[in-house]
């Protein structure tokens, strides 16, 4: 019995991982290290974060074509990476994400 449970939770778990989104050959004006991180869907588009060379790390859209894949925002105007990290959560509809303002020195904000 202890064997199928074990079976029955490694199977789940092997599912669960190879569901995750990817996103690969992602790059911005041929800049092969823009590193996307940190993936949230909402309303049919994945956000996540992403480096360039004109504007640090930043918040960037997609829905999976490459045409369609744009900057948000350039949060932290320059090459000053307006985005350290991404913390996103979806409430009423509306995707909140954190953000770093270099320029008021209050740290992160929502």
């Amino acid at each position: 019995m202890k064997k199928q449970l074990l079976f029955l939770a490694l199977l789940t778990i092997y599912f669960n991982v190879n569901a995750q989104i990817q996103v690969s050959n992602f790059t911005y004006n041929n800049v092969r290290n823009s590193h996307p991180s940190e993936l949230q869907e909402f309303n049919g588009k994945i956000f996540f974060s992403a480096v360039n060379d004109g504007s640090g790390r930043e918040l960037w859209s997609s829905n999976g074509i490459s045409s369609n894949t744009n900057l948000v925002l350039d949060l932290e105007p320059g090459e000053t990476s307006g985005l350290v990290t991404f913390y996103s959560t979806i409430l009423n509809n509306e995707l909140y994400f954190n953000a770093n303002d270099d320029y008021s020195y209050s740290g992160g904000e929502i």
